[in-house]
Parts: C-alpha cells; structure tokens; sequence
C-alpha cells in the first residue's frame, strides 16, 4: 500500500506525515435547465452551492474543447478544424490559431502561461507554443529526447514541460530545447497498482497526475507523493484556485484543496438536462461554471460557502 512521501524520483522511497487535503463532493445544476440559456437554481436553500439563474456569458458556435486561463481568457477548440480562437472576457474575439497540416489532430492545450501557451500534437510527439497573440515561437519534438509516446503534456512553474512518456511509465520535464531536466521512477514498479496518468497539471506548487483508473496522484516538484485521492473515473479533470473538479456519472465532482469547506454533500443527476454537455469546468478563481455544449459556450456564477 503507497502512502504519502513515497518518492518517484530514483529508487529510494521514503515515507512522512502529510495532512489529508480537505475534499468535498458537490454537485449541481437544476433539471429546470433544458436549453441553453435558461434559469439554473440550487435545489435547496440549505445548499452551499448557489448558481445564477442566467448565464452570465455565451458564445455560441461548435467547438469541441476549452481552456480558461488565469486572466479570464477562454480558449476554444474548433470542432471541424485544428483551430483555436481566443475569447476576453466581454466575449469578444481577439486572437486565432489555425494549423490544419502540419501535426495531425491537435490533442492538448495548456493555458497555465498565457504568455506561452502549449499545444500538443500527440500522433507526431510534437509541442508546438505559441505567444499572446497565438503565434508559434517554438516547435518542440519530443521523438528527439526519445520520447515517442507522450500520452500527455503540461507547463512546467519554471516555463519548462512535464510530459508523461507511456512507454517507459516515467514522468519527465524538457526544456525548450527539448532536453530533459527531470526523469521520475517507473510509476508501474513505484506504485503496487501502477499509475497511468492522462492528465498532469502544475498548480500551486504541486504537480497533479490523474489516472482514471485510481484518481489523483498530488507529487511535490522533488517526486515525493504527498496525496492519492482515490476518487475514479472522473472526465475533464481540472485543478483551478484551490478547487479540484471533474465529472463523474452525470455529476460534477469538487473538492476543496485547502480551506474546509463544512457542508454536507450535495448531488444531483444531470441526465434530465436536455442538452449534450460536451465539457465542464469549475473556475474557483472567478467563481463560475463553465460549459461547453453543442451550441457553444455557457457560464454561470457559482458561489460556494462554508458553513
């Protein structure tokens, strides 16, 4: 049985006390809501969760993914083409990226430095960042570090990029150079059920790898482990202001990295919803709730109080 401090960096494992993270699950969105656009409500007011009864931004259009950084920009992914389009926080359009044949389907993108943003073409290992304006400044191909199956990337604190190599089951950082700073353990012998992250965020001092098959895995920037949070089967996994979030069984998952928060949970069904919920995503930061639909983009002001 893993416990917190074991070290997937080397060989050596060693073990201390670590506070359990505070967590919660919350769930919300009233079955009222049955089109994009209309009134959504807590359905008790006991709850700790209350969310506007009208959105508070929509862009309307076909997209397949977002991304929200850390200044309220939002990042949308064309459902068609390899484009990404850039929208402030009035909802006005002011940047564009298209790359429709240089790197297959575009697979990833991280937002954590809107000044360098990271996209990833997994099908040719190829990182490609672009500036504030979503213009390519650097090409990073990861098959030249030997790396040939990056099952998925993040930005780094120091602007360099975790990357988790599949076929070694190793965790490793390159620079913009492509070079390897940092090579992790072989997660399958560190760990008794062996870990296979699709996820990996750089949040807060913390490294956060999410496999859906055993839940979050929390590491210091050292390798230590210093939390497994087992819960499972989660989609669009996401950590944003001291919140973790995903979705799980038509429920929206969050749990408090921090603060407690002392609330009962609260759960509700979202299969009554008549719309096709393509993605969610909790922005803790600017308390709201974010999704992306067959329609477009929706957001909603949620706030959560503790008792």
């Amino acid at each position: 049985m893993n416990k917190p401090g074991r070290h997937i960096m080397g060989k050596k494992i060693v073990t201390s006390r670590v506070p359990a993270l505070a967590w919660i699950c919350l769930i919300l969105l009233s079955a009222s809501m049955k089109t994009m656009g209309q009134n959504v409500v807590p359905d008790s007011p006991d709850s700790n969760l209350w969310l506007s009864q009208t959105p508070d931004r929509t862009i309307r259009g076909d997209y397949r993914h977002f991304e929200l950084d850390r200044l309220g920009n939002l990042f949308l992914m064309g459902s068609q083409r390899n484009q990404i389009t850039e929208y402030n926080k009035k909802g006005d359009s002011i940047s564009h990226y298209d790359n429709i044949r240089s790197y297959g389907q575009l697979s990833e993108l991280d937002v954590t430095n809107p000044l360098k943003i990271a996209v990833y073409y997994r099908d040719y290992a190829t990182i490609v960042v672009l500036d504030r304006y979503l213009s390519p400044v650097n090409t990073i191909d990861l098959r030249k570090s030997g790396i040939w199956d990056a099952q998925t990337i993040a930005t780094s604190y120091d602007n360099q990029y975790w990357v988790y190599d599949k076929q070694e089951a190793k965790i490793k950082k390159v620079d913009g150079q492509g070079r390897v700073t940092f090579v992790s353990s072989d997660l399958r012998q560190v760990f008794d059920e062996g870990v296979d992250p699709a996820k990996l965020l750089d949040r807060d001092g913390l490294l956060y790898a999410y496999d859906p098959d055993f839940g979050w895995y929390v590491f210091d920037y050292y390798g230590a482990l210093k939390q497994k949070i087992p819960i499972k089967g989660l989609r669009d996994p996401q950590v944003t202001a001291g919140f973790l979030s995903g979705v799980k069984a038509n429920r929206l998952w969050l749990m408090a990295t921090g603060k407690q928060l002392v609330a009962a949970p609260f759960w509700h069904d979202l299969s009554s919803i008549k719309v096709n919920i393509r993605q969610i995503l909790f922005d803790g930061a600017a308390g709201m709730l974010w999704l992306l639909t067959d329609e477009g983009m929706v957001g909603y002001s949620l706030k959560v109080q503790a008792n």
